[in-house]
């Protein structure tokens, strides 16, 4: 079923693929933001991280992201973009899953004299926190291109996704708990599409 899911994917036109693919990712990643089930959670803070400082110019890092994604997947041709794109909604799915489920909270302060840091507090709640799905798609993007585009790219992409980890940290948008855990979601998912399969 998902071969056949995948083979329709890979008849679309890129460009509307991309554009329809983040209409999707950002249509459900707010939407589970801002649902409210269950008890909010907050986890501890691991290796000092309480001590990094809040540096609010690495927001424009932070958004970089929204810039990133579809860089990376315009870059990855068809077929292969049919099954990044099935495999990365496998891990959307996974990650908003435990937003639902066992949703974490970071404890930030949403007034900020920054613009940049005002609009990420104001548009994204302290929630959807664990994984972060800000490390686990740029790193998923990034590994793909590793298997499908130029290593010298694919270089480029993953200390891209590396200055994006570390703003997350610097923004006090996420713990290094979730930064593991996104990191872990990338690697397994970006494995399911890129490895090679018989058909």
């Amino acid at each position: 079923m998902l071969r056949k899911i995948t083979e329709r994917i890979e008849k679309i036109p890129q460009f509307y693929l991309i554009v329809l693919a983040h209409f999707i990712y950002y249509s459900g990643y707010f939407l589970t933001n801002h649902l409210k089930i269950f008890e909010l959670h907050e986890l501890p803070f691991i290796f000092r991280e309480e001590s990094i400082p809040l540096v609010s110019w690495t927001s424009v890092i932070y958004l970089s992201a929204a810039i990133m994604s579809p860089l990376a997947m315009f870059l990855i041709k068809q077929p292969h973009l049919g099954k990044v794109i099935v495999s990365g909604a496998g891990m959307v799915a996974v990650a908003m899953a435990a937003f639902i489920i066992y949703p974490i909270a970071y404890p930030r302060e949403k007034n900020t004299d920054d613009f940049l840091l005002h609009l990420i507090r104001s548009a994204d709640e302290p929630s959807n926190c664990c994984p972060s799905l800000h490390v686990a798609a740029c790193f998923f993007l990034s590994l793909c291109l590793w298997r499908f585009s130029g290593k010298r790219t694919s270089l480029l992409f993953l200390l891209w996704s590396a200055a994006i980890t570390i703003s997350t940290l610097t923004t006090k948008q996420h713990y290094i708990l979730d930064i593991m855990a996104g990191g872990l979601l990338a690697v397994i998912f970006a494995w399911l599409a890129t490895r090679k399969q018989t058909r």
